[in-house]
C-alpha cells in the first residue's frame, strides 16, 4: 500500500488544527500574564521584606544608641 506525501487533509481538519492551536496560543499568552504578575509579586514581597529588615535595623540602632547614651554597654 502505498501512501501519498504530503498527506491530505480534510478543511474541516484543518480548521480543527487551526481552532486548537490558536486556543494554545490563547493559553499560553494567559500563562505568559500569569508568569509576569507572578514575578511582579515575588518582586514586591522582596521589596517588603527588605523594608522591613531595614526596619528593624534602624530600631536596633536606636535601642543600642540609647544604651550607649546611658552608659549601659550595646547588646548586639
Amino acid at each position: 500500500m502505498m501512501l501519498n506525501y504530503p498527506a491530505k487533509f480534510p478543511n474541516s481538519q484543518i480548521l480543527l488544527l487551526q481552532q486548537v492551536l490558536l486556543f494554545m496560543n490563547g493559553n499560553i499568552y494567559i500563562l505568559n500574564i500569569f508568569l509576569i504578575e507572578a514575578v511582579f509579586v515575588l518582586k514586591c514581597i522582596h521589596a517588603l521584606e527588605l523594608v522591613l529588615l531595614s526596619s528593624s535595623k534602624i530600631k536596633q540602632c536606636k535601642k543600642v544608641t540609647t544604651q550607649i547614651a546611658h552608659g549601659i554597654p550595646p547588646v548586639w
